[in-house]
């Protein structure tokens, strides 16, 4: 369920990003109340969210064979600045703030700036994800030391390469490419978009 809400979160964040960036391209009219309002579910998700990060950890810490591993990627590196400040703090605490302000939560600006926001703080969480299960050996006998093994044992240090770099800047031009290029071609795109209230009944 951890992995639904996160999939919920990025796919609502791309989505209102998607839907600014698209009608303010082809310059066709959008309704702000569309907007506002999935930036209300957005905002709904950021915090089931954190609360998911908060037992996730905690249950992390609680083992015994990877206590060792996260109070290492909580509280000392690289990965703990990513985890509190790109994570927590600018990719969830920042955004909930923003989205459910009275003030903020109604701007369309500001309802783009945290969806940029959640974006980071889940690409932050997908490192954390993968980065430390591959640079931290896990702790499978405590209080135990291993003399022989098949392994190096001990933590490990990854930094991303250039080519890695230049592979991820690709993707992403050729996805901007395509998303700039594609409903000019191929007419994808809807000639507006504006939120249909449900009739009430009497």
């Amino acid at each position: 369920s951890n992995d639904l809400w996160w999939g919920g979160t990025i796919l609502t964040a791309l989505m209102i990003l998607v839907i600014l960036t698209l009608f303010k391209v082809t310059k066709r009219p959008l309704d702000d109340e569309l907007v506002v309002r999935l930036g209300r579910l957005l905002g709904v998700f950021v915090v089931i969210v954190v609360y998911f990060i908060f037992v996730e950890n905690s249950y992390r810490v609680y083992l015994a064979q990877s206590r060792e591993a996260g109070m290492h990627f909580l509280f000392s590196g690289t990965s703990s600045v990513l985890f509190w400040g790109g994570l927590v703090f600018l990719g969830s605490i920042v955004p909930a703030v923003v989205l459910f302000h009275p003030r903020t939560a109604k701007s369309i600006p500001w309802i783009a700036f945290s969806s940029v926001l959640v974006v980071f703080g889940v690409l932050c969480e997908r490192h954390l994800i993968v980065i430390p299960g591959q640079t931290h050996p896990p702790d499978l006998f405590p209080n135990m030391e291993i003399t022989n093994s098949v392994l190096d044992e001990g933590v490990v240090h990854y930094t991303i390469s250039i080519p890695e770099v230049f592979q991820a800047v690709g993707v992403a031009a050729l996805v901007g490419f395509a998303f700039v290029v594609g409903p000019r071609l191929l007419k994808l795109a809807p000639t507006e978009a504006k939120l249909h209230e449900q009739p009430t009944s009497a």
